[in-house]
């Protein structure tokens, strides 16, 4: 049996110079070796992979109050040299849903997402 392509034609890859760590893409994890080598080098601190942020939504459904939870993960948070903290996401498509978090996290958290 042939193996399932990905619905963005992206595959997994593993980075064994990182302990392992396996990314989403190519392009992930290439931009976490030039983190890395940021943060070595002092200009960035507290890098984190995959932070998540998540919140909750109550609604009345058939008379009774239902609530949902919801989470986004980003793929890196790091404080940048001027003491702020950033929020990465390495991208080659953007789904709907992927704008429809953004959003919402954005306005929630009061942030800025950045996009590689």
């Amino acid at each position: 049996m042939a193996k399932k392509r990905h619905k963005y034609g992206v595959a997994p890859v593993e980075d064994r110079t990182f302990a392992g760590i396996v990314f989403h893409s190519k392009k992930e994890c290439l931009r976490y070796q030039v983190l890395c080598d940021q943060a070595v080098a002092g200009e960035i601190f507290e890098l984190e992979l995959q932070p998540k942020f998540s919140w909750r939504t109550t609604h009345e459904a058939e008379g009774r109050a239902k609530c949902h939870v919801y989470s986004y993960k980003a793929d890196f948070r790091y404080i940048d040299s001027e003491g702020e903290e950033v929020i990465e996401d390495v991208k080659g498509y953007r789904t709907s849903e992927y704008r429809r978090k953004k959003r919402i996290v954005e306005y929630l958290f009061k942030i800025k997402i950045k996009e590689i």
